[in-house]
């Protein structure tokens, strides 16, 4: 027993050194990988002549800007696009197809990172626990833990769950927002309990302080291109829509549900990651860590109110400050000229209509599906007599049918499907409808839309039906309700458009027009650190590739 404790002891040492040794090659001590929610990517270039010296224009000086950059699948959410930023590959391999999606086995709807079995802390007992395990690729940060031995430390922190989450990989720790408290949260998957040093910076109240100076603009009114307020925008009563926002007056635990709606969320998330840093004493040794922080806020801000209002601009400006303050702190504790960064985001988004038709485009609007359910099941009792719903579930944009119905009534899944597909195209706004039986049986090159639907399906969890709307257009249920008055998730370019930014060591300085996709990310990170990639990543590696 105490040979093999020698031995075991002496293979331990070995890789430890064998480990020092290559780690101190590591060009870098820390990649930060940062996400902003919903920037799509003219955005920086719109705004940039209003930022900071050392917040976005930091990456513009110091770094590689890939221009041209889109995601490849059509399904343009924040679940499936925080996924394939940290596989480098498509819904259709990693498997989240949505926000949410419906399993007809169970008959309930999922949640992309929900988990019963692993409880989050300090929430309501009846809240679904969280954890990657709906995931089914590895990820960017589990090939630098994995190639590390595990001994890289591995951290992700956004507003959002699913924007942590899946960053973090099966290897790292995910802290995300808890809207009843207005501090950080994470779950028994990867922790017993909460660290101490979270509860240490809970207890700083720094959300409640930056809710009491509140929310007015950073600069003149007169130096913004958008209005304060407009026709299109949307309003939470409690929070209003013109500046300055007096946040303090609002009921304190409402405040909190509210506060992504603010810049507050994204400093409160910069704030958590530097706490991350301090405490957990990333990127102090020669073993590369990882950290991926997600943003969130602009999301939240662009659905509520448009990227064409005052309320976005500002936000973007907020942002710009908020990175600027978070780079000069990692030039302090680790040192830039030691970190490899890269900024994308998960998604872009689409004007709202309404901003689109005062302004000439006369073929934007809302293709209105709230009769459609209704109507596809009558057509099946109708012409097949069947005596129940065909139509199991509607999920934007798939709509789930009853297989097992199908067989038992002797009806061909692909002929129903086609029948449904004519039906859908009735509706204004409409552009394509696709099937489950062309999506797994095709492949047509020549048709983008298919071949983005294609990557954006994953069978057992996607619906047999896809609805694409038109151009500037959005689905709706009902033509007089819109929940947000911006929002995304079809293939076209204004969704799938992002920015991509390396700035580190060896990483050379310009502008690339290269064709690039955000799941291009995850190897060109792997590719950088000389490390194998995901197991599903498909992208290239653009740090080879920019010309």
């Amino acid at each position: 027993m105490k040979r093999f404790s020698f031995l075991l002891a002496v293979v331990f040492t070995i890789t430890l050194n064998a480990q020092s040794n290559q780690t101190q090659k590591d060009p870098v001590k820390l990649v930060l990988q940062l996400t902003v929610d919903q920037l799509r990517g003219d955005i920086i270039n719109k705004f940039k002549d209003k930022f900071v010296d050392n917040g976005i224009n930091y990456l513009l000086r110091e770094g590689l800007f890939f221009t041209d950059a889109h995601f490849q699948h059509a399904v343009t959410k924040t679940a499936p696009g925080h996924a394939t930023l940290a596989t480098g590959t498509s819904p259709s391999s990693h498997g989240i197809i949505g926000n949410d999606w419906y399993d007809i086995k169970t008959k309930k709807s999922i949640y992309n990172s929900e988990d019963s079995n692993h409880a989050v802390f300090n929430m309501p007992k009846e809240k679904i626990g969280r954890s990657p395990k709906n995931l089914l690729a590895s990820t960017t940060a589990d090939e630098i833990a994995a190639s590390r031995n595990f001994q890289s430390k591995v951290f992700t922190v956004s507003v959002k769950d699913r924007g942590a989450i899946f960053l973090a990989g099966f290897s790292g720790k995910a802290f995300w927002y808890n809207y009843n408290e207005g501090n950080f949260t994470t779950s028994n998957y990867y922790y017993d309990e909460i660290p101490n040093w979270v509860n240490e910076w809970s207890n700083k109240k720094l959300t409640d302080k930056l809710i009491e100076e509140g929310w007015d603009l950073l600069l003149e009114r007169s130096k913004y291109i958008y209005p304060d307020e407009t026709s299109y925008e949307k309003t939470i009563e409690e929070l209003g829509n013109t500046f300055p926002y007096n946040l303090s007056k609002i009921d304190r635990k409402e405040m909190y549900d509210l506060l992504p709606y603010t810049p507050i969320g994204d400093k409160i998330t910069a704030d958590f990651a530097e706490a991350i840093i301090t405490n957990e004493g990333l990127g102090q040794d020669d073993i590369v860590d990882y950290l991926s922080i997600s943003f969130s806020c602009t999301d939240y801000i662009g659905h509520l109110f448009s990227p064409t209002t005052m309320e976005y601009e500002d936000q973007i400006l907020n942002l710009d400050r908020t990175l600027e303050k978070f780079f000069s702190f990692i030039d302090e504790k680790i040192g830039l000229d030691n970190v490899l960064i890269v900024l994308s985001a998960d998604h872009g988004v689409c004007d709202a209509p309404e901003y689109l038709l005062e302004n000439g485009f006369e073929f934007a609007g809302v293709a209105v599906v709230g009769g459609l359910i209704e109507k596809i099941n009558n057509f099946g009792k109708e012409k097949y007599n069947l005596k129940s719903n065909l139509v199991l579930k509607s999920m934007v944009p798939y709509y789930y049918l009853d297989e097992n119905l199908l067989e038992e009534n002797n009806i061909d899944l692909c002929k129903i499907e086609r029948e449904i597909r004519d039906i859908i195209l009735e509706v204004d706004g409409i552009y394509e409808v696709y099937t489950s039986c062309e999506i797994l049986n095709q492949h047509n090159p020549n048709d983008e839309i298919f071949e983005k639907v294609k990557k954006s399906f994953y069978k057992g969890r996607s619906g047999q039906i896809y609805i694409v709307p038109k151009p500037f257009y959005y689905i709706t249920s009902k033509s007089e309700y819109r929940g947000s008055a911006a929002t995304h998730g079809s293939p076209w370019n204004y969704d799938t458009y992002v920015p991509i930014i390396f700035v580190g060591p060896g990483v050379k300085k310009g502008f690339s027009n290269i064709q690039a996709s955000p799941k291009d990310i995850s190897k060109s990170i792997c590719n950088y650190l000389g490390i194998k990639s995901p197991s599903s990543a498909d992208g290239k590696a653009l740090l080879n590739s920019a010309k």
